[in-house]
């Protein structure tokens, strides 16, 4: 890695001298910019941000002393080296205050500049790692105090280390808290440390991240930015809530323990719902009351028994009973997946068509999936019963047939979407059934594939649209799917023996 350095002295000749005639690409050293004055330096400072700044003592508008204590009280990660061509031990002792790397004597010569130059650049390295080892200790220290239960001195031990910390990395005493809910495993906690410069920690248990900020940036603002760049990464919907005010070190625990109050309430929330938290609004009143789910034993039963029999309306109406049961109870996240668990294990189990026992496994275990993935509880309710409607169409006595069932599916899917693209993704989704599965079953009951038949369809449609009298060619292969009109055209000569244009000629009406 190469480190960036600002030259500063008011002698032309001094300076060119150090510009040109000094390898600092050799030295690992990339050059920022020069000045003949700390006024312009701190000007290119604050622009170019060097890593090393050799600079003068005596110069014109500011001096260099001067320079470096603005160097020093704005980033104490710069290094400073002095050239100086007085022996006077005042400035020296000068240097030493502003905590001056190293100072060259004038005139200056290759080894004398090498050597203070490589003095600096350990001293950057030895300093990215501590400030490495800081960062990741403090990381670990806020969530210790956050979530460890701990004697009031212990408590107390914990937030003056991290006062001595924040003192290091010359961060302020005051913080901004959020958590965010839905969030996957994997390493998107570190994905946003990486990226968002205003993270202090951040740490996930479950489902949910809990993200400790800077306090002098905005916190609903922070927030945002966190589940815009969540849902760039993931193509994903997240809730959250955030503590509306800065807090100090000391009140850590309390906010935790308030936003924590808000998980359960934010299951129950929209999708992307991110919500402004105060102290007042603890959410006590969303107690657990899983125990109480006993009572839920009948409504289990004859949202089977509708199931099984095939009964649509019913097991709408059921359904319905049930998810308002539980929204009755504010049933926990783990509540809900227990309830569903035993729900769709019954009724799979309970299924009587032999022949698919085994892909009535594959959509119970492919449902359980998408329903861990879910955000809340409107999304668990549409997924779960999207498996109830499948289940129920199996077992209904107007579709004896699963062959049927599918192929009518995936035509009336077809019928309503030509125009734009369609996946199989697409259509496991509407028919709640598996990819192959349905590829398979369209293919047996047709003798067909998807795409040829979806192919047909367009070009029915088609050959419909340019015997209108003002169809034109162009606007008809939108219509029907084909973003791309030459690969719409050649498709069809192939087909009928003549361009669309031609076509169109002869057919319109």
């Amino acid at each position: 890695m190469k480190y960036r350095l600002l030259l500063v002295d008011d002698e032309a000749l001094e300076l060119d001298a150090l510009k040109n005639y000094v390898d600092w690409e050799a030295m690992g050293l990339e050059l920022a910019g020069t000045a003949r004055n700390g006024k312009t330096a701190w000007e290119k400072i604050l622009t170019e941000e060097p890593d090393i700044v050799i600079t003068d003592i005596q110069m014109p508008v500011m001096d260099g002393i001067t320079l470096a204590k603005k160097i020093f009280n704005l980033n104490r990660q710069i290094k400073i080296l002095f050239l100086t061509g007085y022996d006077d031990i005042e400035y020296l002792k000068a240097a030493i205050k502003v905590s001056a790397v190293d100072y060259i004597q004038k005139p200056f010569s290759d080894e004398a500049i090498k050597a203070a130059v490589e003095k600096a650049c350990i001293e950057i390295e030895q300093n990215q790692l501590m400030q490495h080892s800081v960062r990741e200790g403090r990381n670990a220290l806020i969530k210790r105090i956050c979530v460890a239960e701990a004697e009031p001195e212990v408590r107390q031990e914990w937030l003056e280390k991290l006062a001595q910390l924040n003192a290091f990395e010359q961060e302020g005493e005051y913080y901004g808290m959020m958590q965010i809910y839905g969030v996957p495993n994997g390493n998107l906690a570190l994905s946003l440390q990486n990226k968002l410069s205003e993270i202090i920690s951040v740490w996930q248990e479950g489902r949910k991240l809990t993200v400790v900020i800077k306090g002098y940036v905005n916190t609903g603002d922070s927030a945002k930015r966190m589940l815009h760049l969540l849902e760039q990464l993931t193509d994903l919907s997240y809730n959250g809530v955030f503590y509306e005010r800065r807090i100090m070190g000391r009140e850590l625990p309390e906010v935790f323990q308030i936003l924590e109050s808000y998980e359960k309430y934010m299951f129950y929330s929209e999708t992307g719902a991110l919500r402004s938290v105060a102290a007042e609004e603890v959410h006590s009143q969303w107690e657990q009351k899983d125990s109480d789910m006993e009572s839920m034993n009948s409504f289990q039963k004859r949202l089977t028994e509708s199931i099984m029999s095939g009964n649509q309306s019913a097991v709408a109406e059921n359904a319905d009973r049930l998810f308002d049961v539980l929204l009755e109870h504010r049933a926990s996240r783990g509540a809900v997946m227990k309830c569903l668990d035993k729900l769709i294990y019954e009724i799979e189990g309970m299924c009587a068509i032999e022949r698919n026992r085994e892909e009535m496994g594959h959509l119970m275990h492919q449902t359980m999936e998408q329903v861990e993935h879910c955000l809340n509880m409107g999304q668990i309710q549409e997924t779960v019963m999207g498996y109830f409607r499948a289940m129920t169409a199996y077992n209904a006595a107007d579709v004896p047939d699963t062959t049927d069932y599918v192929v009518q599916k995936v035509k009336e899917y077809i019928h309503r979407n030509y125009a734009r693209q369609i996946t199989s993704a697409d259509l496991a989704g509407e028919i709640h059934l598996s990819q192959n599965y349905i590829r398979s079953i369209f293919k047996e009951g047709t003798g067909k594939t998807i795409l040829e038949y979806l192919t047909e369809y367009r070009f029915e449609r088609a050959t419909e649209l340019l015997r209108m009298p003002w169809a034109k060619v162009k606007e008809v292969s939108v219509a029907v799917g084909y973003e791309n009109v030459p690969y719409f055209c050649t498709l069809f000569t192939r087909n009928y023996g003549m361009t669309p244009g031609e076509y169109h000629k002869k057919y319109k009406s």
